[in-house]
């Protein structure tokens, strides 16, 4: 592990609240439905957070997020 701080990571408030709904459970379309936005700029969101969490998966995004406080669960 390096002793080099994590750089501050800005997530958009769109890009938080589509990672908060994913963590609560809901679907892509679920989100998209509760949020009144597609389904492509759900996963547009979800691939901007990825990038800039630098995370593989949505999983590993959201669980990023959440351990660096940008999320609540």
């Amino acid at each position: 592990m390096s002793d080099e701080p994590e750089a501050e990571v800005l997530l958009s408030p769109r890009e938080c609240e589509v990672l908060t709904s994913l963590g609560q459970g809901l679907t892509i379309d679920q989100t998209a439905s509760a949020l009144g936005i597609k389904r492509v700029t759900v996963d547009l969101h979800i691939k901007n957070a990825k990038q800039k969490l630098n995370a593989n998966t949505r999983e590993h995004a959201l669980v990023t997020a959440m351990q660096r406080g940008l999320i609540s669960p």
